[in-house]
């Protein structure tokens, strides 16, 4: 007899797994189509620049440009910055490539070695209902899963470099080696980075100013970002994200999941890769996280999240940004969205004052 509730659990896992890896794929192709225009992009601009820099050296140039400015010194300095994006890109667009190929695989096998399987089963089964088979559906129990605070008035947060990117792009957040987690700390991860929720905190409470007065803080990043999105600013505030589940390393924003603690005793680290003023790439490394809490997992994931986008570390140590998370509201402050708006308006400025 064929048992229609046999291994469900199994079955719809690969079923979900299907579907994740046609979204995922769908993802990655749209980023790669706009790393091929990159790419194409720059490789126009070298070879215009290289022409301007033969150009300059017979004098066809210097009667409209200043000759400083076409010192071969800085030229050549200019030009290995661009090949180096180039070859950033190059590398970039060949691992999105190998894990699209991969993804369509490990989608046909699924296809074939559950989907398949389970659409004969189906149509065996209507085939013996209309046959007038004696086949009775055996019933089966359905089995579920589901400290002191200070003033932020006249403290700072640093900032470092900013995204560069067309407007309402969304950037991808692969997060690696999640598999073994709970669904509560991958729901913190997840919510650090997506939550649109926000809390309003009587300012009385962290002594930042009367009773009655009070300050927004954000569970996630997609919600401070797109509260400051509208406003005009030099370069576009990234409000969204795409995150995926991927093993390989592509993405925009890599979010790493170790079990093994870092030997200098830091819970989190964040490295990015910048060019010409601008974050190409960043990768974030969570350390043991088998040991952390879903509430101290969503922090830390902010924290670094933070400094993905371009932050560096605030003076306030009741600040989420601060080097050490000690605030019982490890939330995004208005003093961090701030700061936010301060780094993608272009300012030179690596410090920004906080209003409370």
């Amino acid at each position: 007899m064929v048992d229609i509730n046999q291994n469900p659990g199994k079955l719809n896992k690969k079923k979900s797994d299907h579907a994740s890896s046609k979204n995922i794929i769908e993802i990655l192709k749209i980023r790669q189509n706009f790393l091929k225009r990159d790419l194409e992009n720059t490789s126009k601009i070298i070879e215009e620049f290289k022409q301007k820099h033969a150009d300059s050296k017979v004098g066809k140039y210097f009667g409209d440009q200043d000759p400083l400015d076409m010192s071969p010194q800085i030229k050549d300095a200019d030009l290995m910055g661009l090949t180096k994006r180039k070859e950033f890109i190059s590398f970039e667009l060949e691992n999105m490539e190998t894990e699209i190929k991969n993804l369509g695989r490990n989608f046909k096998r699924i296809f074939i070695l559950y989907l398949v399987p389970s659409l004969l089963v189906t149509l065996f089964l209507i085939f013996l209902v209309i046959g007038g088979s004696d086949y009775q559906q055996t019933q089966h129990e359905q089995i579920k899963s589901h400290y002191l605070i200070q003033n932020l008035k006249g403290d700072t947060v640093n900032t470092w470099l900013s995204w560069h990117l067309l407007k309402d792009y969304p950037l991808i957040v692969n997060i690696i080696g999640g598999e073994k987690l709970s669904q509560d700390k991958m729901d913190a991860i997840k919510n650090a980075i997506l939550s649109t929720e926000s809390i309003s905190v009587d300012d009385s409470l962290l002594h930042k100013g009367p009773q009655g007065s009070a300050s927004t803080y954000y569970k996630g990043w997609a919600g401070a970002l797109d509260a400051i999105s509208s406003d005009p600013t030099r370069y576009n505030i990234p409000s969204k994200f795409n995150v995926i589940s991927s093993t390989n390393g592509v993405g925009d924003i890599v979010i790493k999941l170790v079990p093994e603690e870092d030997a200098d005793g830091y819970s989190g680290f964040t490295k990015s890769i910048s060019d010409q003023n601008q974050i190409l790439k960043s990768t974030i490394t969570i350390y043991a996280v088998d040991n952390l809490t879903p509430s101290k997992l969503g922090a830390i994931t902010r924290h670094e999240f933070g400094h993905a986008l371009g932050l560096a570390h605030s003076s306030a140590p009741e600040d989420l940004m601060h080097a050490t998370i000690q605030t019982e509201y490890p939330y995004i402050s208005e003093c961090d969205v701030d700061t936010i708006i301060s780094l993608y308006n272009g300012s030179q400025n690596s410090q920004v004052i906080c209003k409370k």
